[in-house]
């Protein structure tokens, strides 16, 4: 059975921090456990309780390779995008070895009822450091995760990660990729799709309103180069945009699964941003919330893609 190394697919299982700021140290089969500061104060009680016990499971699921508790904190439509941006289904990680990273901390954990979103960085084995946003359910009384992606951090050496090359990443090299809309089945799933066009447009044009509506609050967006920005911060990135012309997002390899009041999208993006600079191709993840009949987006990372 192959290792899987998590700049190639994951060092999946242990790499999966549902809830508080744990740090995992692993040294020859054993590891320990710390409480470290957090970035901001989670909601608390019986919900929050249970997602860290789930969290804690899936470490112990990783270091005895078993399988079988794995798989069930992992939902069915499970979907992991490495730091490259490869797209990984449960199955998939399942089959190989996990390679777990050195530290894992959680840096805030935002409650929506039966949905959690986690936001945290890891220190993998090789010594690279990655930022990574993953969305939890609760089904039935047991968290299980529903999605995951990670981006690279500035590297624990001190280099910063090369920005992507617009010239080899950017308009001019996407010819082989095709914007294509997706399969959509329920209303839910094209109601997901058209507020996901509409913050496109609303991006595009500066149009602010629009994409304040479709935005919860306490949104938090991770970029290519890891930074994080919170709704207010972002919307004034889209208010720039106004009265400028030449911009045009393109989208391919849509996913949209919808569970509930939750949605998870994953696709490929890429164009040019209003004035004419390239944006190169990225994978993104967001999560979606219904609330009062209105889809939301509640968290986004972007991860650029290498060698695709």
């Amino acid at each position: 059975m192959k290792p899987m190394a998590y700049g190639v697919v994951a060092a999946c299982i242990l790499f999966v921090p549902a809830a508080g700021a744990v740090s995992a140290q692993t040294t020859a089969g054993q590891g320990s456990f710390s409480q470290a500061p957090q970035s901001s104060q989670p909601a608390q009680g019986t919900a929050e309780l249970q997602l860290r016990a789930a969290h804690q499971e899936l470490i112990e699921a990783s270091r005895s390779n078993d399988k079988e508790a794995a798989r069930r904190l992992m939902a069915d439509e499970l979907t992991w995008v490495n730091n490259e941006g490869k797209v990984t289904r449960r199955e998939e990680m399942l089959a190989g070895t996990p390679t777990p990273p050195q530290e894992v901390n959680i840096e805030r954990i935002l409650l929506h009822g039966d949905t959690a979103i986690v936001l945290g960085s890891a220190r993998l084995a090789s010594g690279r450091q990655v930022r990574f946003l993953q969305e939890w359910l609760d089904r039935d009384g047991q968290w299980r995760l529903f999605a995951h992606q990670g981006t690279a951090l500035p590297s624990s050496q001190g280099q910063s990660q090369a920005p992507p090359n617009p010239s080899a990443t950017g308009t001019s090299g996407t010819s082989g990729m095709h914007a294509s809309p997706p399969s959509l089945s329920t209303e839910d799933e094209r109601a997901v799709w058209t507020a996901q066009n509409e913050l496109q447009r609303a991006f595009l044009s500066g149009d602010t309103a629009t994409y304040s509506k479709l935005t919860s609050d306490d949104f938090v967006r991770v970029a290519e180069d890891s930074n994080q920005q919170g709704k207010s911060q972002f919307i004034q990135n889209v208010k720039q945009n106004a009265g400028k012309s030449g911009g045009q997002l393109e989208n391919g390899d849509v996913e949209i699964a919808v569970t509930g009041d939750t949605a998870r999208l994953v696709m490929t993006r890429w164009g040019t941003l209003p004035g004419g600079e390239p944006l190169p191709p990225a994978r993104v993840t967001r999560v979606f919330l219904k609330q009062n009949g209105q889809w939301q987006q509640a968290a986004a990372i972007f991860t650029p893609l290498k060698g695709q």
